[in-house]
């Protein structure tokens, strides 16, 4: 669907000009760059599933992401530990994100956005033989001015 924005009327020697912004064959994006932004998180263990997991974390991992949105693309950059991920988010302000970290290292960052906050659960699966799961909270960061 191509959406236009009327951002201005000039009225020129009885002519009246309409300016219009925003229009495009972009997939409209129902508002979800509302979504985008910088997250502090905390990661907590959930569960692992495998026969070569290591000794299980117990300390809670802090960390950020920066959630960009563009049309339905979602891209999480992490500051620490999962590099950047991949995927879509959809008009309910749920998301599915993916990346590879070498070759025998893939991550999957699920869940939803919700208010000023996301939670989801990201699986860590290192060539086939461990998935580790954690459960991950994030609250929108307030910029001081």
């Amino acid at each position: 669907m191509v959406r236009c924005r009327v951002v201005g009327v000039l009225s020129m020697l009885g002519m009246v000009a309409v300016v219009i912004s925003g229009c495009g064959s972009k997939p409209d994006a129902d508002g979800l760059e509302k979504f985008a932004g910088w997250y502090d998180l905390t990661e907590t263990f959930s569960h692992d599933q495998g026969t070569q997991c290591p000794a299980v974390p117990t300390e809670i991992f802090e960390n950020s992401v920066d959630m960009r949105v563009d049309g339905n693309k979602l891209e999480a950059r992490f500051s620490a530990r999962w590099d950047v991920l991949k995927g879509e988010i959809r008009e309910d302000g749920s998301f599915l994100t993916t990346g590879n970290m070498g070759p025998d290292k893939s991550i999957r960052f699920s869940g939803d956005f919700n208010q000023e906050s996301l939670a989801g659960l990201l699986d860590d699966v290192s060539a086939g033989e461990c998935t580790r799961t954690y459960d991950l909270k994030g609250t929108r960061r307030v910029e001081q001015q």
